[in-house]
């Protein structure tokens, strides 16, 4: 009370300390790795400079990470001998290499945390009024033990340290209950920049921590905007190394960008073989409702992985129950679907071909694979007498009845636009349509040339293919010219 202000800072110096925190690193004779106990004596009367000057040993110097974070340096003070005549007969086993002391006010700790105030003061039990209290703690927790009781003197210390330290005494914050440490640890992790290895490692350490709302908040925001759109990111290696933690918090975002739910559902099944996932089933994430009836019945209906986790069934019927349904129902359902952030693609194309045409008269190309909502798709190119034939193949799909896309070529290989609404309807074709383009100019190789690519799906639900359509780029004065 003599110094201690409203805010829980120190009023004026503080002449005397009451307690002694003693920390020792004992070592046991059976373990390669060491086994640290921290034991606080009370001392009385103990000068401050003692304090001070161990107090100033803790610098806030840049940490590596907790798993290889550098012991502090530490004085040899007992021998085993010492060890055996302790009056602590659980310790005579263990023999001790290190140790060092802290000089601190209990009343000071027992005013921040109520884990102190109870071990000094109110527990009734022999640690209360006892001269030696004994606290086990990990070797990587030694440094962070420290530098919470600093910080509980001056909270100012962690806002430049290292943010793996900060969440190592956030942990022992919540555990000993020292909530202005608390709460000063969590602000300094929203302060800092963060990345998606630091995201990682909170995720893992506070997900299930009481009063961690706005940090869990922050984290998915990080998240949300590090994976933003998943059409662009969902095959990359820092998706696939995603933990399960950070998986969820994702693709249960109502802010997740994405063009369409196809694609969450490809995400979520890749993300599941690339680590043999075989846990609780993450179906119950999707909304099958915003997924394509084309994609429920030719991709989701057939998929070996999908087919083997819970909730499957649950997803297909409630796909189909919505796309079924009449327009009185669906507008009643769709009170009850929440629909994830708009994807504006502002006319950019599906995918980009750059296509080099080789000296050696090769005729055949293809394309790399890649993802549209969902379906895996490739391109191919022939060059035939006086013909160019561009293919479009769809990979994913096992039994197509009717996958109605409308895609669209734009390329400096052709002097048209060409839109086509294709069909996949029969298996002597299956997953595969063409366009073909006359020519009359030498081909020009050894030039690489851009080919771009627009898909969308349908509007119109007829089966039948439509023929194609030519869209002039130019008046026909300059189609030579462009073509060249």
């Amino acid at each position: 009370e003599e110094y201690i202000q409203d805010d829980g800072t120190a009023n004026g110096p503080i002449e005397k300390q009451d307690k002694e925190i003693h920390f020792s690193q004992l070592y046991n004779e059976n373990s390669e790795h060491p086994t640290n106990i921290a034991k606080t004596e009370i001392v009385e009367n103990a000068e401050i400079e003692a304090n001070k000057v161990i107090l100033s040993g803790l610098d806030n110097k840049n940490t590596k990470r907790p798993s290889h974070v550098t012991k502090t340096e530490i004085e040899n003070t007992q021998t085993a001998e010492e060890v055996e005549k302790h009056e602590c007969g659980s310790l005579t086993n263990e023999i001790p290499s290190q140790e060092q002391r802290l000089f601190i006010h209990s009343s000071w700790l027992a005013v921040q945390s109520s884990y102190f105030r109870a071990l000094f003061y109110s527990s009734g039990m022999k640690e209360s009024f006892s001269k030696e209290i004994i606290l086990k703690v990990t070797e990587e927790e030694l440094k962070a033990h420290y530098t919470l009781i600093k910080a509980m003197y001056q909270p100012s210390i962690l806002d430049h340290m290292d943010p793996y330290m900060v969440l190592q005494v956030l942990i022992l914050a919540n555990k000993y209950d020292v909530t202005l440490i608390f709460k000063k640890c969590k602000y300094v992790l929203m302060s800092v920049s963060m990345s998606l290895e630091l995201c990682e490692s909170v995720l893992a350490d506070v997900n299930e921590m009481p009063a961690t709302d706005d940090l869990m908040e922050y984290l998915r925001c990080f998240l949300v905007n590090a994976f933003n759109p998943l059409d662009k990111v969902w095959d990359t290696e820092e998706f696939k190394d995603l933990s399960e933690i950070s998986l969820r918090m994702l693709v249960s975002s109502n802010e997740l960008t994405v063009l369409s739910e196809n694609t969450v559902f490809i995400a979520l099944v890749s993300w599941c073989e690339y680590n043999d996932y075989n846990g609780p089933s993450l179906l119950p994430l999707l909304r099958p409702e915003l997924m394509t009836v084309e994609f429920l019945q030719e991709v989701i209906y057939n998929h070996h992985v999908a087919k083997q986790m819970d909730g499957y069934n649950k997803l297909f019927v409630n796909g189909f129950r919505y796309h079924s349904s009449s327009p009185k129902r669906k507008a009643l359902l769709e009170n009850e679907i929440t629909r994830r952030a708009e994807y504006k693609t502002d006319n950019e194309p599906s995918f980009t071909w750059q296509l080099c045409i080789s000296e050696d008269n090769q005729q055949n190309y293809k394309s790399d694979r890649f993802w549209w909502c969902g379906f895996e798709l490739t391109l191919s190119l022939i060059l035939e007498s006086n013909l160019w034939s561009v293919g479009l193949y769809v990979l994913n799909i096992e039994d197509a009845n009717s996958l109605n896309f409308v895609w669209v070529i734009e390329a400096e290989l052709f002097p048209v636009t060409i839109r086509r609404q294709v069909t996949f309807r029969n298996h002597f074709e299956l997953g595969y349509d063409k366009m073909e383009f006359p020519f009359s100019q030498p081909i020009q190789r050894n030039i690489t040339r851009c080919i771009k690519i627009f898909i969308r799906f349908a509007i119109s639900s007829s089966l039948n293919p439509v023929a194609c359509s030519y869209d002039s780029m130019s008046d026909a004065s300059n189609v030579e010219e462009f073509r060249d």
